[in-house]
């Protein structure tokens, strides 16, 4: 077993070595909660296996770039991982890409992949984060309706946008929505905004703050539509 501070890359003061507190530590949800905590495991000592689960085909990434510079095109790929690709590998850690979990059985101490796989573990931490809910309206699957979560729907938006000229209508006035409407108004894009309440962010930020913002988007050309929920989606293809 590896003294504590043995491995490369521990920082000093970092915390006592947690020792090999089990033998096998599965993580699922390659987020930054999963492979952060994969990247402490190793810093703090731990040389036990690990697995990480992720449902993506990339590696670990931070997703608030995703709706800013990366949204935008300012930001490289590489810039918002966690780790580049390599350093799972070389620090003992199996990441598993493009896998869902779909079973989970807690007195086998066995998760089971959809791909029929079965994965046992001694410890099991499930970082699995949130899924955006889909637009629950008539039309809400056209092909020109997009979700924000992933790199690859980044991509699909980025790809929509980054000309300009596009009338862009943002459903939902949260943090997300926010940030995608000012990428979209900055590469050139017509921009509506449809909100539930009177200010963007309220729930967050509550009626002041969000009346700024409010004023902040309007000042740069954004549409905010107040006290108004979507009904349909009405289109062909993807425009």
């Amino acid at each position: 077993m590896a003294a504590a501070g043995s491995r490369a890359g521990r920082a000093p003061g970092h915390g006592p070595s947690i020792g090999n507190m089990a033998d096998h530590i599965l993580i699922v949800g390659a987020g930054l909660a999963g492979a952060g905590a994969a990247v402490e495991l190793r810093e703090r000592g731990f040389d036990g296996d690990i697995e990480l689960i992720g449902a993506e085909a990339h590696a670990p990434y931070i997703r608030p770039p995703l709706s800013k510079g990366y949204l935008a095109g300012t930001d490289e790929r590489a810039s918002f991982e966690v780790k580049p690709a390599g350093w799972y590998a070389e620090h003992g850690i199996r990441f598993v890409p493009d896998a869902t979990v779909t079973a989970l059985d807690t007195a086998a101490r066995s998760v089971t992949l959809a791909s029929g796989d079965t994965l046992g573990y001694d410890k099991l931490l499930l970082a699995t984060g949130s899924t955006p809910r889909p637009l629950p309206v008539p039309g809400g699957e056209l092909a020109g309706v997009h979700l924000l979560r992933t790199v690859d729907q980044a991509d699909a938006l980025h790809a929509a946008l980054a000309d300009g000229g596009r009338r862009v209508v943002l459903i939902g006035s949260g943090w997300i929505g926010m940030e995608v409407a000012a990428t979209a108004r900055t590469l050139g894009n017509e921009v509506t905004v449809l909100m539930r309440g009177a200010v963007p962010l309220h729930s967050q930020l509550g009626p002041e703050l969000g009346a700024d913002f409010a004023r902040l988007h309007i000042e740069n050309g954004v549409v905010l539509r107040a006290d108004v929920s979507a009904s349909e989606v009405v289109g062909v293809g993807a425009r």
